[in-house]
């Protein structure tokens, strides 16, 4: 908690969180649950790592108005989610806060879509799972990485708009009474997409999305004539599902694993003896065969780069690519402020992922990015001796927030380490 001089301190809450401390923590966030004026804390699990489903069940503590938390005596109704996003809002304005959880995916089944949920409050911080009666399209949101709630056709009630991998940003317009997919031009900007963050950049009224890629800097490039594609099936039929990336080239989808890859894994394959220079010239049509092919699930990739989305209108966007600095690795957290108080937005975005496979290269070129706004939406990347925004880590949220005094920090969530403080006023 922020003390009387700024600083923080811990507070003690006894043994309230051992009983997850096993669990892996991804998202969280404090509002008012139960109705009684004070923030509550919710708190959503992740991983991959299949084991003991009560470990992945999202959690509800209850403030006792003194900063002293206690799990609710009623679970939320979720019992094997990989949150991914965890976003608090008054859906219906009935004057409770309700909750829609995103998932990233099926823990140890990579490529098939989760289940989100959409919690509605009853006022006295009991939530029912609302997701087929408010939210049904929503079983069609792919694996989400990111949301938020922003108004997007200016009605006066806040849309939910998520982003997921392999899939296209999404926008579920709120008539105050459900969510439904609404079509929009973002829909076929299929990407890798990590965040999301609301903010009217050209200042005309409506909100525009900054959206956060893997960026340009990889050993792949996709684009809408040479799509990146993921087949998701159990090819060899051996009860275990596995992944096939490809590429297309002059209309043909070839495989993007080395060969030893593939057939190391599936005996059907290993068992045709391709030699290397053979199975390189080969489509993934023709390793398999075309049933398995038919019903395999398969997701797409058209862009990489990190993006913003400039809102037009009747869902349509113009999409312009943030500069190429920030293309160097892949953007997990954005934020936005007025840096230099000249009445235009700024974007701070932090990144990396230090993940991927020895043969493409781990995304470590992301120190931290501020780009100072300008007319006609021209964001200049700033040095970052001029910034004093340097962070080697794997940055995964950044977060705007006041002190007492309205000094304005930006807190930098960085992956397996304490978090960093930078004073954004100074």
């Amino acid at each position: 908690v922020q003390t009387d001089d700024d600083q923080f301190r811990p507070l003690d809450q006894g043994n309230t969180f051992e009983k997850i401390q096993d669990a892996e923590h991804v998202q969280c966030d404090l509002f008012d649950a139960d109705g009684d004026g004070d923030l509550d804390l919710m708190v959503g699990t992740g991983g991959n790592q299949v084991g003991d489903a009560q470990s992945y069940r999202p959690r509800l503590y209850l403030n006792n108005g003194k900063g002293s938390f206690t799990a609710s005596e009623k679970q939320l109704p979720s019992s094997f989610k990989n949150v991914s996003t965890l976003e608090p809002y008054d859906f219906d304005q009935d004057g409770d806060v309700d909750v829609f959880l995103g998932s990233r995916s099926v823990v140890g089944t990579y490529g098939v879509n989760p289940d989100h949920l959409f919690l509605e409050n009853d006022g006295q911080g009991n939530f029912s799972d609302a997701t087929e009666r408010l939210a049904y399209d929503l079983k069609d949101a792919g694996m989400i990485t990111s949301s938020t709630w922003a108004d997007m056709d200016g009605d006066g009630k806040k849309d939910l708009v998520t982003v997921s991998d392999w899939g296209s940003p999404l926008i579920f317009r709120n008539n105050g009474r459900r969510l439904s997919k609404t079509k929009s031009s973002l829909d076929s900007l299929g990407g890798w997409w990590n965040v999301v963050e609301a903010e009217d950049l050209d200042k005309d009224g409506d909100m525009d999305l900054i959206l956060g890629n893997q960026g340009g800097n990889l050993h792949y490039k996709p684009g809408p004539g040479q799509p990146m594609k993921m087949w998701v099936n159990d090819f060899d039929n051996n009860g275990t599902i596995e992944q096939i990336v490809t590429q297309t080239q002059d209309g043909a989808d070839y495989p993007l694993h080395q060969k030893k890859e593939l057939t190391n894994q599936m005996v059907a394959l290993k068992k045709q003896n391709l030699k290397a220079s053979d199975y390189a010239k080969r489509t993934i049509e023709e390793l398999f065969p075309g049933e398995v092919i038919s019903n395999s699930i398969v997701k797409k990739a058209v862009i990489s780069e990190s993006v913003i989305a400039i809102n037009e209108g009747e869902g349509n966007f113009t999409i312009k690519k943030l500069p190429p600095r920030v293309q160097l690795s892949c953007v997990c957290g954005i934020t936005c402020t007025d840096l230099n108080k000249d009445g235009y937005t700024d974007i701070l975005l932090g990144g990396n992922n230090f993940e991927f496979k020895p043969q493409y290269s781990r995304l470590d070129a992301n120190y931290g990015s501020v780009l100072l706004g300008g007319e006609n939406l021209d964001f200049k990347w700033q040095d970052y001796e001029k910034s004093g925004f340097f962070v080697r880590e794997e940055i995964k949220h950044l977060k705007a927030f006041k002190d007492s005094k309205g000094r304005t920090y930006l807190v930098v969530a960085i992956n397996d380490k304490e978090p960093k403080i930078y004073a954004l006023d100074e």
